[in-house]
């Protein structure tokens, strides 16, 4: 479920489909959603870093995942990474998953940002995004007003994810409007289809 290609033009897809911005308004009304028993997350620390690596390459499908990608993505503030970027853990301690509590900087203003959320894939369908994406919302609602993620259109049940815990779709032009419109039609539960066509409806949602 790793949710981050920057580089990538959102008019031109790659392995992932094409890229996709979403935003959550505000961080009031967060969803509550709950690790199951014996489960919990916490931050990363120094020696960790090949971890992540290989929790990523584990759960991507479209993407390599070479050696020192952590590093690459949060290297250039690992002290704020210590204590935002977080390891899943099972009940018997093992690390299964892990999801960043980022930032990003937009029109002079920091926003909070979802980053790089992985689940091993023997422990997926168990509610640990939903329950790490509850926690590391609130640990954004302490720093940012509100936050955004990247995702690409192939990743239909993170994109499920984000859309039951607030955020909305973000376009700039139409051909990015019409990409969120077919990706609508392909969703199989209605009432999250109604959901995000009614989102798209809105004149203003290109304005971030």
């Amino acid at each position: 479920m790793s949710t981050d290609q920057s580089s990538q033009h959102p008019l031109n897809p790659g392995p992932a489909g094409h890229s996709l911005w979403m935003i959550r308004d505000n961080l009031d009304n967060l969803p509550r959603w709950t690790f199951p028993p014996g489960y919990t997350m916490r931050p990363m620390g120094p020696g960790d870093e090949k971890l992540w690596d290989e929790i990523q390459k584990e759960t991507e499908p479209y993407f390599t995942i070479k050696p020192g990608y952590f590093l690459e993505q949060f290297g250039d503030d690992l002290k704020t990474a210590w204590q935002r970027v977080f390891l899943v853990l099972e009940p018997g301690g093992h690390e299964v998953g892990t999801i960043g509590a980022w930032y990003r900087r937009f029109e002079q203003k920091y926003y909070g940002l979802i980053h790089w959320v992985a689940i091993r894939p023997a422990f997926q369908r168990l509610g640990l995004a939903k329950a790490s994406l509850t926690g590391t919302l609130e640990v954004l609602s302490r720093h940012y007003d509100r936050a955004y993620l990247e995702t690409q259109s192939k990743r239909l049940p993170a994109i499920s994810l984000y859309l039951d815990a607030g955020f909305r779709p973000h376009y700039a032009t139409n051909q990015e409007r019409e990409i969120w419109s077919e990706l609508a039609l392909g969703m199989t539960n209605p009432t999250r289809r109604n959901h995000l066509e009614k989102l798209i409806s809105h004149k203003d949602r290109q304005v971030l």
